[in-house]
């Protein structure tokens, strides 16, 4: 089970969320969200990023950390047929939910989920889990206050649990801040047992989208 790591970041405009029992992080749409959103909405770039052995476009897809549900709005407009449950902290749940309704997508849905646990059935008939998941500038998050505990290990064992359950793969979007907490990560998520592709240069992902969708890419080799 592969996941792939981006390292292509943006700059531009943030979608933001009023929002008063939350914190700053999940209130907009990260540069990370976007570029994600951008490779699996075009053509070229699925191609180069989707595992070979994997069907596409996914039956199921699990988010985690999804904050505003901008990329799972426009994931679910792009896979109309696939269940798309989008998680985070159950603060977020009640604004992203509405965000849901309004989009009319009746595919979508909302959930509370702390890391460190097994994300819910994708259905309520209890499906197998998700073909598809996604991780978008997750892993500079640690934690709401200086008394919790870090996040890095209870989200690599939810990313465990949730490709445990079938033949899936995750992509995780970052942007570059701590090499060494990035590289933690990694080995946290091998430690587990989950098989990493090498990351995609920014250089190579940059060639795979449209011309000016991507208006600054950072230089982190």
């Amino acid at each position: 089970r592969a996941r792939t790591h981006f390292r292509l970041c943006a700059h531009g405009s943030t979608a933001t969320m009023d929002h008063a029992d939350s914190d700053a992080t999940g209130d907009r749409d990260w540069d990370s969200g976007r570029l994600l959103r951008l490779v699996l909405t075009d053509s070229a770039a699925i191609r180069a990023v989707w595992p070979p052995l994997v069907a596409y476009p996914p039956d199921e897809v699990l988010e985690l950390g999804a904050g505003t549900g901008a990329m799972a709005i426009a994931l679910a407009a792009q896979w109309r047929s696939a269940r798309y449950l989008a998680t985070d902290l159950p603060c977020r749940v009640s604004a992203m939910a509405a965000a849901f309704a309004e989009s009319g997508c009746p595919m979508l849905r909302a959930t509370p989920l702390i890391w460190g646990g097994a994300p819910p059935p994708q259905s309520d008939g209890g499906g197998a889990g998700a073909s598809l998941v996604l991780l978008a500038d997750l892993l500079y998050f640690r934690g709401s206050s200086l008394f919790e505990p870090d996040t890095l290990e209870p989200l690599a064992e939810t990313v465990r649990l949730a490709l445990a359950a079938r033949c899936s793969f995750a992509l995780c979007c970052f942007r570059v801040r701590d090499r060494r907490r990035e590289a933690h990560f990694r080995a946290l998520c091998e430690a587990r047992g989950l098989a990493i592709s090498e990351p995609l240069s920014e250089a190579r992902l940059a060639t795979m989208l449209p011309p000016g969708s991507a208006t600054d890419v950072e230089a982190t080799g």
